[in-house]
């Protein structure tokens, strides 16, 4: 029977040593963090930048939004008779667009320039160029509803369209908007 007592008490105590080494094995070792850290260091490095420029390139594509809106509103007015504040026809609406903004007024036969709506190129989005050289600037889009009409300062352009750049300054990203003298207003 003392060998059965002693292989009892041998028993015993691998099983108490079985246990100690289980408690340790449920953690993570010191090698398995240092990993994952680097993985999220890693992935974090790479995605950060490019979030960045996501965030700037969608400042850069409002700006072209806002810009191609004012035009239409331009455009749209002028087709349908509206009305300065004397209740006379406005004869023409331009949008003026100059370094550092572009601004929709209406004008009336009688009576002063109305303001309509307004956009400001603040940085990182600038205004680039244009078909006007920036000595020349405001650029000036001109619609009635006969026609379009293009000037830089006050001289006329005789060019088919006017382009108009902005740029991202963060990035380098740049849009082109194209208008034609038919009317057509378009962005690439």
């Amino acid at each position: 029977m003392p060998g059965k007592k002693l292989s009892a008490i041998s028993y015993q105590l691998s099983d108490s040593r079985q246990k100690e080494s289980d408690d340790f094995s449920t953690g993570f070792t010191l090698i398995e963090i240092l990993v994952a850290i680097s993985i999220v260091v890693i992935v974090s490095a790479v995605a950060l930048p490019n979030l960045r420029n996501f965030s700037n390139d969608q400042d850069l594509d409002n700006k072209i939004s806002e810009l191609k809106n004012i035009l239409r509103k331009g455009q749209s007015s002028s087709n349908s008779s509206a009305l300065c504040s004397n209740n006379s026809a406005s004869t023409s609406f331009y949008v003026s667009i100059s370094s550092s903004s572009a601004t929709l007024y209406s004008t009336c036969a009688s009576g002063p320039l109305n303001t309509l709506n307004s956009l400001e190129f603040n940085p990182p989005i600038v205004l680039s160029q244009t078909s006007c050289a920036f000595t020349d600037l405001p650029a000036v889009v001109t619609f009635t509803n006969t026609q379009t009409a293009f000037t830089c300062n006050t001289t006329p352009l005789n060019q088919p369209n006017l382009s108009i750049t902005l740029l991202n300054q963060s990035s380098g990203a740049s849009k082109v908007i194209s208008i034609l003298k038919g009317g057509v207003i378009s962005d690439n």
